[in-house]
């Protein structure tokens, strides 16, 4: 019988997920928390005084690093849209040391002098367009609310006002040719997504793809589903609004908004009936990223777990640094605590997390990120580290006491290919890829074993037979596991050897398996090269 080949080329690939496991024994997929490092960002300004962070992201574009970023500040305007939240803008060479630049965009209080570059936005995402002209190069999501401080929030195209805050929830699209002066283009979605709603153009599939935040109100399994992830996928992102489906059964209200929502969204990502607290644990928001330095397709998500108290259970105390009226009675139903897992997919639609503990965890109580953390949208690679950006908020949902000052953002190191890894047992374990085709003449692999650790790699045929090999200079080369040189100490890109050689060349475009064996250490990842 014909068996699958995998081509895989060059293309490195990672242990993300299940799919180079077969017949594993003593080796599990573990998930690995990046270094939490300095705050690069605090909020130092009167439009930042209540709190920055939240939602935010992070560009490499012509040699800097750009960030937007969520800003409060108080305001003696009435116009509570005018600096309820504000999207802020900052700079940076080295992703350490950043600039806020004073766009002269927005008047606050007054003066332009601040880098404030939309006002009456909530919870935006921003995205590098790879197609279309110059003039829409940015772009970006968010709800708007109409204030005369942003003449072009006056173009919004909003619904009915949302009590009890008088805050706009409809989706627009906004454009913009550097990142800082921004126009609307129009409502992508009427519904009420809230948090950090963002789409990208998926390098696989060709085609745009959008993430929402996608509340609904029904039971599947016994389990109430209200914060969820949706998705859909279109061509053209100009062209408004997006293909949402049409659903007769959504709850719209007297005064015409719409309130919870029905199947307008395919839903790939919820809480579900592995996690605790059920039905008072679900999604807040869920950056999804297509993971830039592997050819091949691999996403990651880092969803925001909220556990919302169920104060019949748990009364909830306000802490010293919390508003007590906010916490005891105002958000008695919405009041609690968030932090970050990592989820993991092979196509962006059927998401899985391989360990349900948290990636970015909550610092200790009374810290800055003691509350509550959010992951920025975006990756920075720096030489063989991955960066990330996330906020925290020292008090929990539903908390906050506006007298007081807020948040910050923080920088994350990750290894290289390093969010998940195939664990060895320290006492030993092994297994199996599917059969696979190549076209390098090494094979890198980016391993840790430390010091008590060791990796050997066998190549095997299709009847999973060691192979032994004749190159064309005539000396056989084995690839058994008894020819294997075992590897040690911590590399990011190791050739595998066998006996007296580490070349792979004899087995291009022949069917292999490659069989690992191992004691202690992590595999990253693996690829076939050509020095």
């Amino acid at each position: 019988m014909a068996q699958d080949v995998v081509d895989i080329g060059d293309r490195k690939q990672l242990f993300i997920d299940g799919r180079w496991l077969r017949n594993a024994h003593g080796v599990k997929l573990t998930v690995n928390p990046p270094v939490k490092h300095e705050r690069v960002l605090t909020p130092d300004h009167p439009w930042e005084s209540r709190f920055i962070g939240h939602y935010k992201t992070i560009i490499e574009h012509e040699g800097r690093l750009h960030l937007w970023y969520l800003a409060s500040g108080p305001s003696t305007s009435n116009d509570r849209a005018t600096h309820h939240q504000s999207t802020c803008y900052a700079t940076s060479r080295d992703g350490l040391h950043w600039e806020r630049p004073s766009t002269g965009v927005i008047e606050w209080e007054g003066h332009r002098d601040n880098n404030i570059v939309m006002c009456g936005t909530d919870e935006i995402s921003v995205m590098l367009d790879p197609n279309g002209p110059d003039e829409h190069r940015f772009k970006a999501l968010s709800p708007v609310n109409e204030t005369p401080v942003w003449p072009e929030s006056l173009k919004a195209n909003t619904c009915k006002p949302c009590p009890p805050d008088n805050m706009y929830y409809e989706c627009h699209l906004l454009t913009s040719p550097d990142g800082i002066h921004w126009k609307i283009a129009g409502v992508v979605s009427p519904y009420a997504h809230d948090n950090n709603n963002h789409f990208f153009f998926d390098r696989r599939l060709n085609r745009y793809v959008a993430y929402f935040r996608w509340n609904v109100c029904d039971n599947v399994c016994g389990i109430q589903r209200i914060r969820t992830l949706g998705r859909l996928e279109f061509d053209d992102p100009m062209q408004l609004p997006w293909p949402y489906r049409l659903n007769a059964a959504s709850n719209v209200l007297p005064d015409g908004r719409v309130g919870w929502q029905g199947g307008e969204f395919p839903i790939v990502m919820e809480a579900d009936q592995q996690d605790p607290f059920l039905p008072c644990t679900d999604i807040n928001d869920a950056p999804v990223v297509q993971y830039p330095w592997a050819d091949d397709s691999y996403y990651l998500s880092f969803p925001s777990f909220y556990r919302h108290y169920d104060q019949d259970v748990i009364p909830v105390e306000a802490c010293a640094y919390e508003d007590p009226q906010r916490a005891n009675v105002t958000n008695r139903h919405n009041t609690g605590v968030k932090d970050v897992q990592l989820a993991v997919s092979a196509e962006g639609v059927n998401w899985e997390r391989p360990e349900r503990k948290p990636y970015i965890p909550l610092g200790l109580e009374g810290d800055w990120d003691g509350g509550m953390t959010y992951a920025g949208l975006g990756l920075v690679r720096r030489d063989d580290e991955i960066w990330m950006y996330f906020s925290g908020v020292q008090a929990r949902h539903g908390t906050a006491d506006h007298r007081r000052t807020y948040g910050g953002i923080a920088r994350l190191v990750q290894r290289l290919d390093g969010f998940v890894s195939a664990d060895f047992d320290y006492t030993g374990g092994e297994f199996t890829t599917p059969l696979v085709r190549f076209s390098g003449t090494h094979l890198l692999l980016n391993v840790d074993c430390s010091a008590l650790g060791e990796v050997r790699v066998e190549l095997r045929d299709e009847r999973g037979i060691p192979i032994g090999a004749y190159n064309r200079s005539g000396p056989y080369r084995g690839y058994s596991m008894a020819e294997s040189i075992p590897i040690d100490r911590n590399h990011l890109a190791v050739a595998a050897r066998w006996r007296d050689h580490d070349d792979v060349a004899a087995l291009i475009g022949r069917p292999v398996r490659l069989h690992f064996r191992g004691r202690a250490a992590k595999l990253y990842s693996f690829q076939f090269v050509t020095p």
